[in-house]
């Protein structure tokens, strides 16, 4: 009998970022969600019991019975990550295979649900139900079978171009040459070579599709902000870097990502900001409010699974700031949070040029106080730096109405505000 990987789950859990390692796990309480696109289950390493959910090819492999999993069944779970969702650790399973089923039988031939798997023929299919049932005991609970019919597609994450292939031809059986032209790159035979052009794709899902449930997510977008590198050391002592970017698509969507250890070696120095790109195999995870720079539910953790392609048509993504204005009553609420604001008031004084002393390496920033007052009664202190505190039309400013967006609110004297690089100040006078 197989062994099952004790604390698989926990070490999964606790390596977030990282590619997780294939894990023998017990599978159990497998059942169909009501939006009809995935599966829920309960996976045990022997230690713990977590709940699970059965995504992207499995779950369309289990729709069309091409994969039967029983309760009690072995699985090698090759690529799952644990999110936390709704408050509750859920393990997210996009690849596995049987290794024993429930009633004693190595049932690893013709269950794999790796994408790429080819699916066996109705002839193999044939003879593997029949051993199956002239092996199997009377008292072996009954598989888990979802549908008699095969039904319609549903929308989910968009596969690439050669993915999408592999799976078209694991429906339709072949043989001998057939097979052979299928099984070529991307599936194209020598009288169809058509070239796919670098750095295109056929479809992409919006930012605001993106959700926990599902792993095989392409997004096309463009790079708003890159955040400077920082660094750490794993759990290993071994030196590690990560750093933070902020990506806008065509629809408006906006999310924030991280880049850890090998991604974040990979692509520090090729990613441009500016600049669009494919972004695939990705972790979708509920975002951390409180360290969150975009106003989006999620964020993305890029790992060394992660792939990052250039697209050839850089146009048709523009960034606008949709403006929030924030009162200054509400102000403290934001104290420590990384999730900037928008500010709006009127110029009650405005202090002069000054200068202050870098740390890192002792060169003079511009700076600049500028007393705002709103309809709250409250006034605020927020300070612009460099060509942001160098502006001509802020001398003489007073009485008029400024705005200030993307403002970081910290807890200095209770609560300072402080533009950023990406901050925009905006002038006009009262009506």
């Amino acid at each position: 009998m197989a062994t099952l990987t004790a604390r698989a789950l926990q070490l999964a859990k606790e390596q977030a970022g990282a590619q997780t390692e294939a894990a023998i796990l017990k599978v159990s309480n497998v059942e169909k969600l009501p939006n009809g696109k995935f599966f829920s289950c309960q996976l045990t390493d022997g230690t713990q019991t977590m709940k699970g959910r059965l995504v992207s090819q499995i779950a369309r492999k289990l729709l069309d019975n091409s994969l039967q999993l029983h309760d009690g069944d072995i699985i090698k779970v090759s690529d799952f990550v644990i999110n936390n969702v709704n408050n509750e650790d859920m393990a997210l399973v996009s690849e596995l295979e049987v290794v024993e089923s429930s009633g004693g039988s190595n049932s690893s031939a013709g269950q794999s649900s790796k994408p790429d798997a080819v699916a066996a023929t109705p002839a193999k299919q044939q003879m593997h139900v029949k051993q199956e049932q002239e092996n199997t005991p009377p008292a072996v609970t009954p598989a888990f079978t979802p549908a008699a019919a095969k039904p319609a597609f549903t929308p989910g994450p968009t596969p690439s171009p050669s993915e999408q292939v592999r799976t078209n031809l694991a429906m339709t059986p072949a043989t001998g040459v057939e097979r052979e032209q299928q099984l070529s790159p991307l599936g194209l035979t020598p009288s169809s070579t058509t070239p796919v052009p670098v750095g295109s794709r056929a479809r992409v899902q919006p930012i605001k599709a993106l959700n926990p449930y599902d792993t095989q997510w392409t997004i096309k977008a463009k790079l708003v902000r890159k955040a400077p590198p920082r660094s750490f050391n794993s759990r290993a002592g071994a030196p590690s870097r990560v750093f933070n970017v902020e990506l806008a698509d065509a629809e408006g969507g906006q999310i924030q990502g991280t880049f850890w250890r090998e991604s974040a070696d990979k692509y520090l120095d090729t990613l441009q900001e500016g600049k669009v790109y494919y972004f695939s195999k990705f972790q979708v995870k509920p975002a951390n409010k409180q360290y969150a720079t975009v106003k989006n539910d999620y964020e993305l953790h890029f790992d060394n699974r992660t792939e990052v392609e250039e697209a050839a048509d850089q146009s048709g993504i523009t960034v606008s700031h949709q403006v929030d204005v924030v009162p200054f009553d509400k102000l403290l609420r934001y104290v420590g949070r990384k999730m900037p604001v928008d500010i709006l008031g009127v110029v009650v004084s405005c202090g002069g040029l000054g200068t202050i002393k870098r740390k890192a390496d002792q060169t003079e920033l511009p700076r600049r106080d500028v007393t705002l007052a709103d309809s709250s009664g409250h006034s605020v202190v927020p300070t612009l730096w460099a060509d942001q505190a160098q502006r001509s039309d802020l001398d003489g400013c007073e009485g008029q109405v400024m705005q200030v967006t993307c403002v970081r609110v910290g807890d200095y004297n209770g609560c300072s505000l402080s533009a950023v690089t990406r901050s925009q100040v905006g002038l006009r006078c009262q009506d």
